[in-house]
């Protein structure tokens, strides 16, 4: 439907739709257009744009729901890295050069484009950081709603996943705030982040972490022995990860079988 298909009463619901708080990406979706059109009608009917900071449109009810692998998995990694400021409305993720094509995933999974993504430079190292800055009080609440706001990690706290989808909100935590090498992997978050973590791993792989440790106020857990069968289970094939530490994982398992001479073997403790 163009703009000039629209009747007044129509126009007229568009607006008040929009002054009640409707995204313009909810009302293009309901009356089946391009956002571009409505924003012209707003533009038009000399409306005051809200959130000036915001320039490009997306979904932003994504995650008022979490049904999908790909959207627990995203708001795992928002936890574990991502930065929110409640005041002016926005999120940013921000990754070094060699993972921009992880914040091209993101843009493709919220429905935005390519011009979300912008890039600094570091003042001392000079080395370039993507990010990608997300405006809307909509999204943001969703975000609250799933008890991710703004602090420090150390304040994080977990929502609720349902069970099959929990293995990809995991991932996402250790892609924002995990390290894998060959002889152990660990985890950084909050006390209750994890032992989220801990229970869950208890629960499905029957692994028993022991300790949160705590060194200069940051808290982490480690998994040595039975770290290949944790990163098998959360590192699946055709999973959505951070293509960095999906290739490690991948490696260290090939080596891992090769060592035991198991490969192509479910029994291997892995």
């Amino acid at each position: 439907m163009k703009k000039s298909n629209f009747t007044n009463e129509q126009i007229k619901d568009i607006l008040e739709r929009y002054n009640s708080g409707n995204s313009i990406y909810a009302i293009s979706k309901l009356y089946n257009v391009t956002h571009k059109v409505i924003n012209r009608i707003i533009i038009e009917n000399n409306l005051i744009k809200r959130d000036g900071r915001k320039k490009h449109f997306y979904n932003q009810t994504i995650f008022n729901d979490i049904d999908s692998s790909e959207k627990a998995y995203w708001l795992g990694f928002i936890l574990a890295d991502g930065y929110i400021n409640e005041k002016k409305a926005f999120m940013r993720i921000k990754l070094q050069e060699c993972d921009k094509n992880h914040l091209d995933k993101f843009v493709k999974f919220i429905d935005g484009d390519k011009g979300m993504i912008k890039y600094e430079t570091h003042n001392i190292t000079y080395n370039k950081q993507y990010y990608v800055e997300v405006n809307g009080r909509e999204f943001i609440k969703s975000l609250n709603n799933h008890n991710i706001r703004q602090g420090k990690s150390s304040k994080e706290h977990i929502t609720k996943i349902p069970f099959e989808y929990r293995k990809d909100y995991i991932r996402g935590l250790f892609d924002g705030d995990g390290h894998i090498e060959e002889k152990r992997i660990d985890l950084v978050g909050s006390q209750e982040v994890l032992e989220y973590v801990q229970r869950y791993l208890k629960e499905t792989c029957d692994i028993h972490v022991n300790k949160i440790l705590e060194h200069c106020n940051t808290k982490r857990i480690y998994i040595g022995f039975n770290r290949y069968k944790v990163l098998k289970h959360l590192y699946y094939d055709g999973c959505i990860s951070l293509d960095r530490k999906y290739k490690t994982v991948k490696l260290l398992l090939q080596v891992a079988m090769l060592k035991s001479g198991k490969i192509g073997s479910d029994s291997l403790n892995i």
